[in-house]
């Protein structure tokens, strides 16, 4: 049940996320529950840490360009 407005939640969803550091871009894909009723996304215990992690990446400048200025990095930092 979502906390924000009680409607049920779609569980284990894996949704994408961008990490932007200046002019740079990295998608990464993240697992959470989505609320049905008002869309709240709730991420699995790690997942922010992952999301930080692809930021440090980004800012040391240690990721590989896929595509232009955008990283695939979920290999990377799993």
């Amino acid at each position: 049940m979502c906390p924000r407005c009680g409607g049920d939640l779609d569980r284990g969803r894996y949704v994408e996320r961008s990490v932007r550091e200046e002019n740079d871009v990295a998608m990464v894909t993240v697992q959470a529950d989505i609320c049905r009723r008002c869309g709240e996304t709730f991420l699995y215990p790690g997942m922010v840490d992952l999301l930080s992690r692809t930021r440090d990446l980004l800012r040391a400048g240690e990721a590989a360009p896929a595509v232009g200025r955008v990283f695939d990095l979920r290999d990377e930092v799993a």
